[in-house]
């Protein structure tokens, strides 16, 4: 059986036990209370001030569901999502997470397989998901911006819950995924899993500093987005700046003036795109040292590309919504060979498992 109490390491000491990702979440918010959590559209939201709408939106959840039962979450990368996904955890609900830009006839489906009993959506989003809520029955909605606001929820009086803590078994998430055959099916993890999957990127990208600044792109309904722009900033009690949307001159807009130290990256488009931005070549990127990949096969020449024009590598990570913890390189060595006057790099991905275990080695 898979030990899920661990511990969270820190560059200068360990922390206390963990075994749900509401410890996380509260070992953030009461270790760094005044530090920058999320930044989005010109609103910034300290750990202190997310702790009290979570609390808030978790007291109203809890009226509305009982321990193990389904929200759906339909919602952007956004500060919404954050707040809405550790309030349905810390009601004890398992939180669904559903693509936001999906038509009504793919979110339908996918509702009606995780029979939740709330569905917390975003204005863009209120109408389709209102009427889908009436077709199958589910009793309530909320759209978070229009019937619950973030300010009241930072400002409502704090009240206890009458509700036993979480646990490593209860579920943590569900994520939807067509696997090999295109039908997607709701795929469960709990707390323990993601907390280990947590682990398991800490090991392989590091914390090297106290004000680690990430900037994500994928979505937070992928299992890549959710890990590297939900959990690992979390984890880190780092600041999260959200994108409006994914435009490469205004990503590097963004990483230099938030001295961003983690690019979310992800697939190889976005650094293609980014690659291809007018004002890349002036950024100052001085701050920026971890460049992860994943979501897709990355091609070497593009790692190439990347190396020459930031000075940095890219690491893959290997994973898929079926597991919770990824595998990736904690060492990266560039064999260069020869062929007439190009040099072209070889990668050779060397890592180590949790507890010095060894791991496999990967070459592309």
């Amino acid at each position: 059986m898979m030990k899920t109490e661990l511990l969270l390491e820190t560059t200068h000491e360990l922390a206390a036990p963990v075994s749900t990702l509401c410890d996380i979440f509260d070992q953030a918010v009461a270790s760094a209370p005044r530090t920058v959590a999320l930044r989005h559209l010109g609103v910034a939201l300290t750990y202190h001030e997310m702790g009290r709408a979570v609390a808030a939106l978790a007291r109203r959840l809890s009226s509305t569901v009982v321990p193990g039962e389904v929200i759906a979450l339909v919602l952007p990368n956004s500060i919404e999502f954050q707040i809405a996904y550790f309030a349905a955890l810390k009601a004890l609900a398992a939180p669904a997470l559903l693509d936001p830009l999906y038509p009504a006839a793919q979110l339908g489906p996918l509702l009606r397989d995780a029979a939740p009993r709330a569905v917390l959506c975003a204005p863009a989003t209120r109408d389709i998901v209102t009427r889908l809520a009436y077709e199958l029955g589910i009793p309530k909605v909320v759209c978070l911006g229009r019937d619950v606001v973030v300010r009241d929820l930072v400002a409502e009086p704090t009240k206890p819950m009458s509700l036993r803590t979480a646990t490593a078994t209860d579920l943590g998430a569900l994520f939807f995924s067509g696997g090999t055959t295109g039908i997607p099916k709701a795929v469960e993890h709990t707390h323990g899993r993601l907390v280990f999957a947590v682990r398991s990127m800490e090991h392989i990208f590091p914390k090297r500093t106290d004000d680690e600044v990430f900037l994500p792109i994928a979505p937070f309904t992928h299992i890549y987005g959710f890990l590297t722009g939900v959990l690992l900033p979390l984890s880190a009690c780092g600041e999260t700046v959200l994108p409006e949307r994914f435009q490469p001159e205004l990503i590097v807009e963004l990483l230099e003036p938030h001295r961003v130290t983690f690019f979310g990256g992800g697939p190889p488009a976005i650094y293609a795109g980014v690659l291809a931005a007018g004002n890349l070549g002036s950024a100052d990127l001085s701050a920026l040292r971890e460049c992860p990949a994943g979501a897709a096969p990355f091609p070497v020449e593009l790692m190439e590309r990347w190396r020459l024009a930031t000075g940095l590598e890219i690491r893959e990570g290997y994973g898929m919504s079926e597991i919770a913890p990824i595998s990736g390189p904690t060492a990266i060595v560039r064999l260069a060979t020869w062929f007439g006057r190009q040099a072209r790099a070889r990668y050779r991905c060397a890592g180590r498992g949790l507890g010095d275990r060894a791991a496999s080695a990967a070459t592309w």
